[in-house]
């Protein structure tokens, strides 16, 4: 059970009208999340649950694509179904129920995404590069009116994006510290000549090699894409 999950899907050519002429067809986009929920156990697998759900009515069912336009309405029904809406008295956990979450969409040429609380990064030619998420989580109550950014990126073969929650940056070693997302900006630069399954083979092993005997702390997502 685990508070995060992934999302993934592949949305097909849907027909573009004008004056109910067809005119051409909306190409087809992989849409691809990493979400992180608040709570570990069987909390944050419920808050997997609704989450999981609401991607597919809102991407899958109502056909929403663009990531800005997603963040926005997970958040609003996010809020409706945590009944985050109601009086404190009624819901004291209100504040913090919800979710962070990194998602894209990636066309034939560029990639568009939005960060809520979580950042991308990526590389281009060798060179590293990152961009911070908006500073809103999906639900809670502490913002009233929340903006998540769009950023859209041009790719060419070889390009590499990740994205990931905070669980492998916040693992403890002996001395109990951190491990940081400076070293896993490093660990990536480090291992950009490697296969995606040889990265992710590098990165268990340094983790386990950094955390020792220490206990997992936090549920762990890193997710790599290789264009």
């Amino acid at each position: 059970m685990s508070g995060d999950f992934y999302w993934f899907t592949e949305t097909t050519p849907t027909p573009l009208y004008e004056n109910k002429i067809l005119v051409g067809f909306k190409k087809s986009k992989r849409i691809f999340a990493v979400i992180d929920c608040t709570g570990h156990g069987v909390p944050g697998a419920f808050m997997t649950l609704i989450g999981n759900t609401l991607l597919n009515q809102i991407i899958n069912e109502k056909d929403i694509q663009e990531p800005e336009l997603i963040l926005q309405e997970l958040d609003t029904r996010l809020k409706e179904t945590l009944r985050l809406h109601e009086p404190e008295e009624v819901n004291s956990a209100k504040i913090s129920d919800g979710m962070d979450m990194s998602i894209t969409a990636i066309g034939e040429q560029e990639l568009c995404w939005v960060g809520a609380k979580h950042p991308l990064i990526y590389f281009q030619k060798g060179a590293l590069c990152e961009i911070k998420g908006s500073k809103f989580p999906m639900g809670g109550t502490l913002y009233k009116a929340k903006t998540f950014e769009q950023h859209i990126i041009p790719f060419q073969k070889g390009d590499t994006f990740y994205m990931f929650t905070d669980g492998y940056i916040d693992q403890m070693n002996a001395q109990r510290t951190r491990f940081m997302s400076k070293r896993l900006r490093e660990l990536l630069q480090e291992t950009q000549m490697l296969s995606m399954s040889e990265q992710k083979e590098v990165l268990a092993e340094r983790l386990a090699d950094w955390q020792g005997d220490e206990k997992q702390i936090d549920d762990i997502l890193v997710a790599g894409i290789c264009m």
